[in-house]
């Protein structure tokens, strides 16, 4: 697959449409972005991976400006269209009126629902509603819905992570082919080193609330992604993630869990045999 071209320019001299400066995110009292500073060119498809809890999907809210970071500024041209990792269809409302619904809400103006539809290969099942769809077919819904909202930035929560390998596949050629026709500003998250580095300009590696390394795919990354050059590197980093998060005084609190259940039972004997006593 021939690589997107570089940017004008004109486009290196633009502002960039989603910036972050040395932002901090604190949830539930646990700091789980620390210093982070990154800016998405204009056109530019760009991955985060990492381990889970490093703060992929924390980051993807605070572009979206759904999450506000306790320190450090967030820039956002335009407001971006996400695409959640469960789609949240409304399960009401037909495949069509699912991709109107940004103009219903009044931040359509990008593609009409039937042209986003046709785009993504589901124009013959707009009259579908999404109990009657596959995982596959959702998904397309849900990109379909994002490619009718306005702006031009596309944020992508692992949109495919529930989709079988085949489908995931196949996914990524269109969603690669996808991005080269509309020139949309993508930013995606995904578990995958190997469709990060397929698909991405330039993969940025989350690792403990921080950004420990961006590396310029575009070309090589492409041309590569299924040798050992790349992942072989980012593996490297990665290293094994710690997937579970969980903090000293949650597994003081779950080892203690036993007491409460075992005396209520303990109880409970001692009620029924008192009971039987004559």
């Amino acid at each position: 697959m021939t690589s997107a071209p570089p940017p004008t320019q004109a486009q290196a001299a633009a502002p960039a449409p989603l910036a972050v400066q040395d932002i901090a995110v604190r949830l539930g009292g646990e700091l789980i972005l620390d210093g982070v500073t990154l800016d998405v060119q204009r056109g530019e498809f760009l991955a985060l991976i990492g381990p889970s809890g490093g703060g992929k999907s924390t980051l993807l809210r605070v572009l979206a400006g759904l999450l506000k970071p306790e320190r450090g500024t967030v820039h956002i041209a335009t407001p971006p269209a996400l695409v959640f990792q469960d789609y949240r269809l409304l399960p009401w409302r037909t495949a069509l009126r699912n991709v109107q619904l940004p103009a219903d809400l009044g931040t359509g103006g990008g593609l009409a629902p039937g042209e986003a539809l046709k785009m993504v290969g589901m124009e013959a099942y707009g009259p579908y509603f999404p109990a009657q769809l596959s995982g596959g077919m959702r998904a397309r819904v849900a990109l379909a819905r994002a490619l009718a909202q306005s702006g031009d930035v596309l944020l992508l929560d692992e949109p495919f992570a529930a989709l079988d390998a085949l489908v995931r596949e196949r996914f990524n050629a269109e969603l690669r082919h996808l991005h080269e026709k509309t020139g949309r500003t993508t930013v995606l998250v995904t578990h995958s080193i190997r469709e990060a580095v397929w698909l991405a300009d330039r993969v940025a590696v989350l690792r403990g609330g921080r950004i420990v390394e961006l590396l310029d795919t575009r070309g090589e990354g492409r041309v590569s992604a299924y040798t050992d050059g790349l992942e072989a590197h980012l593996r490297a980093v990665l290293g094994t993630g710690d997937s579970t998060r969980l903090r000293l005084d949650s597994v003081r609190a779950r080892s203690r869990a036993w007491v409460l259940p075992v005396a209520a039972v303990a109880l409970a004997l001692a009620l029924w045999a008192w009971g039987r006593t004559p």
